[in-house]
């Protein structure tokens, strides 16, 4: 029998959910900042299809579980009769029920997580009353997912008072240095983007349905691995998301910005397709290029952030599913791309922000993948092994990779014939060098 050190018994998912909780109950008591509510209607859509998307995935795998304690015959049955009565109480609750300000998507995930509360509740009731299952089965598949989701249960918990007080601590936002840094690539990309999709419908509607899928995209991988039976991977999955959603409140404070379209609305209230308005638009931009670095930054909208955690999210959830089965990844790939997609569309994330986030997700998922092979769990499945593991390059490509997107900032706008390589080599160094070392 293996005999198991101190490491095998602290999981460092658990560690970063207790930091998480207690940085939120300090900044509570101690900074207490008032509250933020989402006044801008896209980020209200999102932080409810966001936590809706996540419940949903858990109830989901409360109830497989709950239901894989059956006999065949009885748990084939009952499969049918709980998804059939929460499609059907889900369909109910949407087509009766219409909160103020919820899109059809945030509706939908928001029916659907209620509806699957209601039939796993009654699962969790009549199963044991019933003597189909055990008290200490529903005890064990409780314990089973939140122990094993704890880190994104914290962040949900921990990120409004976090927020609230990036808010109140952030007066100041960096966009026009971001906005610096887009332009030399030799255009002003959002205001290109916005131009392209200005009279596209279509762009339009898979935006608004798209961005806000970003909770549902990942729960359902984290979920998919959970219910496979791929335990390792799915902690280094759900680690390296909290990792990235962590690391993002940070960024929120180091960086702050609002987005291009909040930052500047006068570049986007209509395409510069006349000789006046694309004069007016270009007098816009050579003020604030050569205005000051910070700009203050309105209450109405919450902070976004550089690198885009849209981005560095997809790219784990990717990276999650592309190490475990490969036609899993390729099925997940184009809601993948929406997100990234949208981020720009939305003129919500600058260029450099969607670039930046590449080494920041590689980070967050080597890191993980570090973390879970140092303490592995009793009857897990161990990851592959890594014996030509060779940390140092990837570090190393790390550290340039931040320190040129710096030293960018500091010198933007760049020409882009120096801009160009510096977008290749941040983003391009970092995802090949940890693709070789956290392939699986």
């Amino acid at each position: 029998m293996r005999r198991l050190s101190p490491r095998h018994l602290l999981r460092p998912e658990w560690g970063l959910a207790a930091l998480l909780l207690l940085g939120a109950l300090i900044v509570k008591v101690v900074v207490n900042p008032p509250d933020a509510p989402l006044r801008f209607a896209l980020y209200y859509q999102l932080a409810s299809a966001f936590t809706s998307g996540i419940a949903a995935a858990l109830l989901f795998i409360l109830g497989e579980r709950l239901l894989a304690n059956l006999a065949p015959v009885a748990r084939s049955r009952g499969h049918w009769l709980w998804l059939t009565a929460a499609a059907t109480i889900t369909l109910a609750l949407f087509l009766t029920i219409h909160p103020p300000r919820a899109t059809p998507l945030t509706r939908l995930l928001e029916a659907t997580a209620l509806s699957l509360a209601g039939t796993v509740a009654l699962l969790a009731l009549f199963l044991p009353a019933s003597g189909l299952l055990r008290f200490r089965d529903l005890a064990r598949a409780s314990t089973e997912i939140l122990g094993r989701w704890a880190p994104l249960l914290a962040y949900l918990a921990a990120v409004a008072p976090l927020m609230s007080a990036t808010l109140s601590r952030t007066p100041l936002v960096l966009d026009p240095i971001l906005l610096r840094m887009d332009l030399s690539l030799g255009f002003s990309p959002s205001e290109a983007i916005f131009a392209w999709e200005f009279d596209l419908g279509w762009v339009r509607l898979v935006s608004n349905w798209g961005y806000p899928l970003l909770g549902l995209f990942l729960a359902a991988i984290a979920a998919t691995l959970h219910l496979a039976g791929a335990a390792a991977q799915c902690r280094r999955c759900l680690l390296a998301l909290t990792l990235v959603a962590s690391g993002g409140l940070v960024c929120y404070q180091l960086a702050p910005a609002l987005g291009p379209l909040h930052a500047f609305p006068g570049l986007f209230q209509t395409p510069a397709d006349t000789p006046e308005l694309a004069a007016r638009a270009a007098e816009l931009r050579a003020a604030i290029v050569a205005g000051p670095d910070r700009i203050p930054g309105s209450l109405a909208h919450p902070r976004n952030v550089m690198p885009s955690l849209h981005t560095a999210f997809t790219l784990v959830t990717l990276a999650a599913a592309w190490s475990w089965r490969r036609r899993l990844f390729w099925l997940c790939l184009p809601v993948g791309i929406v997100q990234v997609f949208t981020a720009l569309t939305l003129c919500v994330h600058y260029v450099v922000d969607i670039v930046a986030a590449v080494p920041f997700a590689a980070a967050c998922w080597a890191l993980a993948d570090w973390l879970i092979r140092r303490s592995p769990l009793v009857g897990e499945e161990p990851l592959s092994s890594q014996a030509d593991y060779r940390p140092r390059p990837f570090l190393l490509s790390l550290a340039a990779a931040l320190a040129l997107l710096l030293l960018w900032a500091k010198l933007a706008p760049l020409p882009p014939i120096v801009a160009w390589p510096l977008v290749a080599v941040i983003a391009g160094i970092p995802a090949s060098l940890g693709i070789r070392l956290h392939a699986r």
